[in-house]
């Protein structure tokens, strides 16, 4: 009898196991092995990535099969912006890893071969009740910019050349737009530095990617000429499209929402962070010194202290409400040349970048 109840149980333990075996691999399991079943060919994915309760973020993200690639990104708010990158790509495992000018990589889990996962900075996953999620498209978007550029500019017998410190890719320059006032800038620098023809001179322009035929080099359309950089060249490491946080003068745009006008005002409210944690700013009526601790996306303001000046009207409101935005802040973020001030979800200031460092 007991015999029996044995071999009955072995009986039902091997059919269990039989069905599971079954079970498991008729599951499809969106996982993916190797880079080429992502992007055989240019790849366009789009998804929101707005965190609960925050205005809309979109991200447009395209991948070349020559690993490069180009990000938009887009806030609903204030007004609909967008911002633009670019850089390189490399998969390893399930990994999309994102190199650029920021100081933390982009990264991405791969789901399939349609589908791509915003990852944390550190790589973790995101808890959310969102997925945070890249879907590709069915179309490719080249995300043509305008997208702000630093790269070696010269002078060669089919034209000028721009060679992309971010991605290493050579581009035309087209004569359109700003494409003549460049030319004209870097012989003036070619003279002025005695520098023997066709020399690479670093530049940062603002310019829209013009594809062209296959047998074509790629152009650019130069729309605003920002710097000559005569006496560098690209960095070992990927050179910042963006503002660096710490050093450049931050010019106030708009505080708790509404909107200040700089060019109107002969010297605006402006910050700079400098090193060792030590800010310098003015209020557009005072001077003000404090501390800063920085830390990721992390950043707070502390022990202020200010010139006593008399502010009436608008600088005196101007100059409580940018104490009141510094005393509140826990967080910033970039968003191309332009820095935001924030307190949980909610934007207290948004600044513009004004010089180069």
């Amino acid at each position: 009898m007991l015999n029996s109840v044995r071999y009955a149980i072995r009986i039902l333990l091997s059919l269990s196991l039989s069905a599971l075996l079954v079970a498991c691999s008729s599951m499809r399991i969106p996982m993916l092995s190797t880079p080429s079943a992502v992007v055989e060919h240019a790849s366009t994915f789009r998804g929101e990535v707005s965190c609960p309760s925050c205005s809309e973020r979109w991200l447009t993200l395209t991948l070349f099969p020559d690993k490069t690639y180009r990000l938009a990104e887009r806030f609903s708010q204030p007004s609909n912006e967008s911002f633009y990158e670019s850089g390189t790509w490399q998969i390893k495992g399930q990994r999309l890893r994102l190199q650029s000018g920021r100081e933390r990589s982009r990264q991405f889990f791969l789901v399939g071969t349609d589908r791509l996962q915003l990852r944390a900075d550190n790589g973790r996953h995101i808890r959310s009740i969102r997925q945070y999620e890249l879907i590709r498209q069915k179309k490719v978007d080249e995300l043509l910019g305008p997208i702000r550029v630093s790269g070696l500019y010269r002078m060669t017998v089919h034209g000028p050349r721009l060679q992309e410190c971010l991605t290493a890719k050579e581009f035309a320059v087209a004569k359109e737009g700003f494409g003549e006032e460049l030319a004209r800038q870097y012989a003036v620098q070619q003279r002025i530095l005695n520098l023997p023809v066709a020399t690479p001179v670093l530049v940062t322009v603002t310019a829209e990617y013009a594809p062209q035929k296959a047998d074509q080099l790629d152009a650019l359309n130069i729309h605003l000429l920002d710097r000559f950089w005569p006496s560098r060249t690209c960095p070992s490491m990927p050179m910042s499209p963006s503002q660096p946080l710490l050093l450049t003068r931050w010019v106030v745009a708009e505080l708790n929402g509404k909107k200040l006008d700089p060019a109107r005002v002969d010297k605006p409210a402006h910050l700079r962070l400098m090193g060792q944690g030590r800010l310098q700013a003015y209020s557009g009526c005072n001077t003000i010194q404090a501390r800063y601790v920085q830390a990721s996306e992390n950043l707070r303001f502390s022990q202020f202290v200010s010139t006593r000046m008399a502010c009436h009207g608008k600088a005196a409101d101007v100059e409580q409400s940018l104490l009141s935005v510094l005393r509140n802040t826990t967080q910033y973020e970039m968003r191309g040349n332009q820095l935001w001030l924030i307190q949980g979800d909610k934007t207290l200031a948004r600044l513009l970048a004004d010089d180069m460092y």
